[in-house]
């Protein structure tokens, strides 16, 4: 079990991730660097995005639900965008499993920096 700092910045990253989420959208940016830095070394890649996963396919999940209660989605706008989520989790999902984590894990951080870089030095884009 991770020790308590290690959950407390879990928590932190959680709760400000899902704050990032419902906003703007992204939550992940914030989840996975949290992740490999509080995740022991040897974690699988795998095992790392899997648990990103599914916390955010449970905060869309839930979000859609309210969308389509409160009548701003119908069931049929829901379609496509399901499709191709489901679509680009099975190509990332056959992705990390075919690839060698030892590449993955660096290729990840650099993405992530770049994607940090844009964000900052580009915030009027959307």
């Amino acid at each position: 079990m991770p020790s308590l700092p290690v959950l407390l910045l879990l928590m932190l990253a959680a709760l400000l991730a899902g704050f990032v989420d419902a906003i703007v959208g992204g939550g992940g940016l914030i989840t996975v660097p949290a992740l490999m830095l509080a995740l022991p070394a040897g974690t699988p890649l795998p095992t790392l995005l899997g648990t990103n996963k599914v916390v955010a396919c449970t905060g869309t999940t839930l979000a859609a639900g309210t969308f389509l209660r409160s009548g701003t989605l119908a069931w049929r706008e829901m379609i496509g965008p399901v499709l191709a989520s489901a679509l680009g989790a099975s190509g990332g999902v056959w992705l990390t499993y075919r690839v060698h984590w030892d590449f993955l894990r660096p290729v990840m951080r650099g993405l992530l920096l770049v994607m940090l870089a844009f964000t900052l030095l580009k915030p009027d884009l959307g």
